[in-house]
């Protein structure tokens, strides 16, 4: 299996939402650094690394060596799948295990915030806050995606969609400042040396669960969108 490297070949022009959508190595490695590749994956890693200030040829370092590690991973090839394949993976994979998922951190964060308000008397509620704010933002996503977009992605409506798309866009960034709020409250998922056990497993799953809406939206956004728009373009899938 062949990966490009940054500055070296072609690669040097793909974005970070094409390659972190292909390549599961390479979405690990982005999230290690910090590099948004969903809200902001149309940027190049190059771009990126010099606003950061880390090299480029560190984060394709470490690539290679995740790489090395998971030998029998596979490139995903989603062009080989339908519309409604597409859509399935995203309903299967993201939105089912999600509701309960926020449900579950919403309850820790709200233990956590009464039982250890008093430790840390701003911070607590304000998490538990933007927990909920979180939650309330996804479910009413999911169920405009699957009452309104999704359907019309599956009928191949190309010509309908770049409305609906639009406001899903939209909604993705507010859905990263959210995320980007909580990683902030939280000290990078980081819990004090005292926390009990309830609030080490909220920061873990929320460090889960940002890097899982990383993926879901940038698979809606640089693989479900795309093939979906191409018919209002008349190009045959």
């Amino acid at each position: 299996m062949q990966h490009e490297i940054v500055g070296k070949n072609p690669a040097t022009k793909e974005t970070l939402g094409d390659r972190a959508a292909r390549d599961p190595a390479v979405a690990r490695v982005f999230a290690r650094f910090g590099i948004d590749y969903c809200c902001r994956g149309w940027q190049r890693l190059d771009e990126v690394c010099q606003k950061l200030g880390i090299a480029a040829e560190d984060v394709e370092q470490a690539i290679q060596q995740e790489i090395a590690r998971h030998p029998s991973e596979k490139k995903i090839g989603w062009d080989q799948l339908s519309l409604r394949d597409l859509v399935h993976h995203v309903l299967s994979i993201y939105h089912e295990p999600l509701r309960p998922e926020m449900e579950r951190l919403q309850g820790l964060a709200e233990k956590v915030s009464r039982v250890h308000r008093s430790k840390e008397p701003e911070m607590l509620p304000a998490l538990e806050e933007a927990v909920h704010d979180l939650r309330e933002d996804l479910l009413y996503h999911m169920q405009k995606e699957e009452i309104v977009l999704f359907p019309l992605i599956v009928e191949q409506r190309g010509p309908l969609l770049t409305g609906p798309m639009a406001v899903m866009h939209h909604e993705h960034e507010t859905t990263g400042t959210l995320l980007s709020r909580i990683r902030e409250l939280t000290g990078q998922f980081q819990p004090p040396e005292a926390a009990c056990n309830s609030w080490r497993a909220l920061y873990s799953g929320l460090e889960a669960l940002e890097f899982s809406i990383m993926q879901h939206i940038n698979f809606e956004e640089h693989i479900l969108f795309p093939r979906g728009l191409q018919y209002s373009q008349g190009t045959e899938l």
